[in-house]
């Protein structure tokens, strides 16, 4: 149920160490791959990703999507947990 989210954290990732290495020329340390992971916007399949001055994701809500015949399909939003 969470194959969506994965792609966009990937693709999240990749962005990131694509805009690193063109910049530096070389393999970003871990440090400043998580900085600018954490100052960028990302647009995903499944959702937009930002993060607050405190490195948390931007709004809490999830959506399930299955992947299915080459696509992802909309289930709706997914169940909160506890708070």
């Amino acid at each position: 149920p969470w194959a969506a989210e994965a792609h966009d954290a990937a693709g999240l990732v990749i962005a990131a160490l694509t805009a690193a290495a063109g910049t530096a020329g070389k393999r970003p340390t871990r440090a400043a791959l998580v900085a600018r992971i954490a100052a960028s916007t990302y647009t995903g399949i499944s959702r937009t990703y930002a993060f607050d001055d405190d490195r948390m994701l931007v709004a809490d809500d999830a959506h399930l999507y299955r992947a299915e015949q080459g696509r992802y399909r909309y289930l709706g939003a997914a169940p909160k947990t506890g708070t």
